[in-house]
């Protein structure tokens, strides 16, 4: 699988499920001008530094624990808007913890596949058309359909011959499914934080979603939009 992005469904209640569409609520967005000043207001919020401070000391202690070389760069976290750091902060804990477990080789496997024996792991947080996007990639191993596939038959969800007929956007999808995982034992770090299933799940209670892209061997790239903060408050209300 390369570059097209599988998408997190988002849960829908089942009232709404049921309300015909020309009967649901209509949601109210903030004029533009209303965005850009809170845009700016949140974004010059010195929190936003302070809260991700702690990113490159979690990424060392993740490289010793797991024995692998990782460098981290950020772009763009200084402009997180106050409402969504906290949010921000989970998510991106637990996607590192994802991407030195799962993600980024070995120093031995990287050599091997003539790779800097370094991973690299970047995030990149930016305002978008209407609202942000945060970005979180790494030039691991990538995701496996197959090896997906088959964690699913150890776990069970499925028989031989729906995983035979699973193209591989929907196998990539599984990694959204509540309580699943490729580990065949635990480790210090399962059942820490949060899940990619409870990852979308903050990032469609913020109003965003969230979607992966990957080439085997190459990177995994999850990319998250949200909306602007003014747009998701009255949402909310």
């Amino acid at each position: 699988m390369a570059d097209a992005a599988v998408f997190a469904r988002k849960p829908q209640s089942e009232a709404a499920s049921k309300t015909p569409r020309s009967k649901r609520p209509t949601s109210v967005s903030a004029s533009p001008r209303a965005e850009s000043a809170t845009r700016r207001a949140e974004a010059a919020s010195p929190r936003s530094a302070e809260e991700f401070a702690t990113l490159p000391g979690i990424t060392e202690i993740l490289a010793k624990e797991h024995e692998k070389r990782l460098a981290l760069t950020v772009v763009g976290l200084d402009k997180v808007p106050g409402p969504y750091l906290a949010t921000i902060k989970s998510c991106l804990i637990h996607m590192l913890r994802n991407a030195a477990m799962h993600g980024i080789e070995s120093p031995m496997v990287r050599r091997a596949e003539n790779k800097d024996e370094t991973g690299t792991i970047k995030i990149t947080f930016a305002a978008a058309a209407d609202g942000y996007q945060l970005v979180f990639e790494d030039d691991g191993v990538g995701i496996s359909a197959e090896s997906l596939k088959q964690a699913a038959l150890r776990q069970q969800l499925f028989g031989l011959e729906e995983a035979a007929a699973m193209d591989s956007r929907a196998a990539v999808a599984m990694i959204f499914r509540p309580g699943f995982s490729t580990w065949k034992k635990p480790t210090n770090d399962i059942g820490r934080g949060l899940g990619m299933d409870e990852v979308a799940r903050a990032v469609h209670g913020l109003g965003g979603r969230i979607g992966v892209s990957t080439r085997p061997g190459k990177y995994t790239r999850f990319t998250i939009t949200l909306p602007a903060v003014a747009a998701a408050r009255s949402e909310v209300a």
